[in-house]
């Protein structure tokens, strides 16, 4: 079955076990195998990696086996980009730390793992900073390429939506004088039902970075005028009346 490859190394980081050294050695010799598998059982047991307590342990071993490479070349490109003062780790090591820092279900999680997917094709040196980089627009060129790997995994359209506004929303930039108007639009543009997962995002964003950040002081005065914004409005939305228009 060429799917094991993929089952080995889930059920891995599932457990939190190690792969015997003979099996995790075999691995690269059944790759041929592995790419006759469908998209879909791919799409699936990554998904089920990623509800894992780590699921950077299990990306490392798809990397570390050439998986990554057929499941997601991609990101391959972010070993050894390195970022700038604000961020420890290169990309690739961060992605893997914000994988592991985002809380909720395995499409946040999705996302978190592509959220910086398209900062090796937009990196620049930084003006007047040797030695670093910045990344202007990286969200925008993720979004496009996550819109692409979740079409090439065969994810819903509902799914498929989701991550991409994930990626391309994940670089906000709240500020004090946000009008109320502000933060309604705001609400709209992500969508209600998405908003708890890009928080989530921007959380285990926050401590990926690695310079033990408390994501609090950048999210909490936001969620604190979102939620105010929210009360007032309550009893101005028609969905919350009891009554319709047969009444």
């Amino acid at each position: 079955d060429g799917l094991r490859p993929m089952r080995a190394i889930r059920q891995a980081t599932q457990l939190d076990f190690e792969i015997d050294p003979p099996t995790l050695v075999a691995i690269p010799s059944t790759l041929e195998v592995f790419r006759k598998v469908s998209a879909e059982r791919i799409r699936d047991e990554l998904l089920k990696l990623l509800a894992a307590p780590r699921p950077s342990i299990g990306i490392e071993l798809m990397r570390q086996t050439g998986v990554l490479a057929e499941v997601l070349p991609e990101l391959l490109e972010a070993v050894g980009i390195t970022q700038n003062r604000f961020h420890k780790h290169d990309v690739y090591e961060h992605t893997l730390a914000v994988v592991d820092a985002t809380p909720g279900d395995p499409l946040t999680r999705l996302g978190a793992l592509l959220h910086d997917i398209g900062k090796p094709r937009a990196r620049q040196p930084r003006e007047g900073a040797p030695g670093e980089f910045s990344f202007f627009k990286h969200e925008y060129v993720g979004a496009q390429m996550t819109d692409e790997i979740c079409r090439r995994w065969k994810l819903s359209n509902a799914d498929r939506d989701r991550v991409v506004g994930l990626v391309q929303n994940h670089m906000f930039f709240y500020t004090p004088d946000w009008t109320d108007g502000t933060v309604r639009r705001f609400v709209r543009k992500i969508g209600p039902d998405v908003l708890p997962a890009l928080f989530a995002l921007r959380e285990g964003d926050i401590i990926g970075r690695g310079r033990n950040e408390d994501p609090e002081s950048e999210l909490g005065e936001v969620r604190r005028r979102i939620a105010a914004v929210d009360v007032e409005d309550a009893a101005m939305r028609v969905g919350d009346l009891s009554i319709d228009g047969r009444d």
